[in-house]
């Protein structure tokens, strides 16, 4: 009733159709939908977006778990061994310096994070920088980034290989190192399509204040030893954006009990915050202007943001006409 009644500008939420036909009705939407309108949205980020770290695009992949209605159906296909509530595996490819998800899937349980992120790889573009936490090397990961023509840079476990354990004890800031493939890691790129081939990375040591060590591996040649542990800090970047989707949004309340509901509320809300996300970059400048004879820089308020959106939406997917500066008083609001 709350749908029809800002859909149609309405005083009242009076009904319109019954719960059963809106049932059937989002039965027939496919949430691919909203995968193909968040790539439209992402590509008009890529051609307006400026934003670059020493030339970099950067990007960022990680997953994270997603908790599911206690449902048969949803336990069967995402996580048919779950104990007590399924849970389904998220990843996505995030653009950490204009905050969008340029790709995001949710997969059952079974699928490694590692196997996502190679879906991913497809939806970067020349002159990316992809940066990974330590649970993702590999080298089939390394061998399928070299033949894509793309950079990345991943932490890794000291002892993960030879050479990163010889890195680690010498104490060396920087080397360049060959990696063979072991046996398996042939296998692995053999199914996958990949060269065998050994792949030459460069090894870089960051010595963190809590006295502890990171071991990055990167294809990234270009840039001195020093910049890296501010780079890979932008990865955070991420992980704050799962902290948004799962408090802010509130992905796991979902509103539906099906496979399709589910991937629906997923998809839709991704969609949601990436244009929140380019509302809040296009109310930016307002407030960088309004608050610069303040003594502490002002940012969007990102909840206000998405309270803006929460039910323009609709409007916006459907014939509704709206007035020509709508969008420009939208921005002014969450400007405020």
């Amino acid at each position: 009733d709350r749908f029809f009644q800002h859909l149609n500008g309405s005083d009242l939420s009076e009904q319109q159709i019954t719960k059963a036909a809106f049932c059937k009705a989002r039965k027939n939407l496919k949430y691919q939908a909203f995968i193909e309108l968040n790539q439209t949205l992402c590509q008009a980020v890529v051609e307006h977006s400026t934003a670059r770290w020493n030339g970099y695009r950067i990007c960022a992949v990680d997953g994270s778990t997603l908790n599911l209605p206690n449902q048969p159906h949803l336990r069967g296909h995402f996580q048919p061994d779950a104990v007590h509530r399924p849970q389904a595996r998220a990843s996505q490819l995030f653009d950490v310096l204009n905050q969008v998800t340029l790709e995001a899937t949710l997969s059952p349980m079974s699928t490694d994070e590692r196997s996502l992120a190679l879906q991913h790889l497809p939806h970067t573009l020349e002159g990316d920088l992809i940066l990974y936490d330590r649970g993702y090397p590999a080298f089939y990961l390394f061998a399928a980034h070299l033949q894509a023509g793309r950079h990345f840079c991943v932490r890794s476990p000291w002892n993960l290989y030879n050479e990163t354990r010889d890195f680690y004890r010498s104490g060396a800031r920087e080397l360049r190192v060959v990696i063979h493939p072991s046996a398996k890691a042939t296998r692995d790129c053999l199914e996958l399509g990949l060269p065998t081939e050994p792949v030459e990375v460069r090894l870089v040591r960051v010595d963190l204040p809590n006295d502890e060590t990171e071991i990055l591996i990167t294809s990234v040649a270009d840039l001195p030893a020093e910049v890296f542990p501010a780079l890979y800090h932008l990865r955070w970047g991420v992980e704050e954006d799962y902290k948004r989707v799962k408090a802010r949004l509130l992905v796991e309340q979902f509103s539906g009990h099906s496979v399709e509901a589910v991937q629906q509320d997923f998809h839709a809300k991704i969609l949601s915050k990436n244009l929140a996300a380019v509302l809040a970059q296009a109310a930016q400048p307002i407030v960088d202007q309004e608050t610069a004879h303040r003594r502490h820089p002002y940012r969007v308020n990102f909840s206000q943001a998405l309270s803006g959106l929460k039910h323009v939406l609709p409007k916006w997917l459907s014939s509704v006409p709206l007035p020509d500066d709508y969008l420009a008083r939208l921005v002014r609001m969450v400007s405020k």
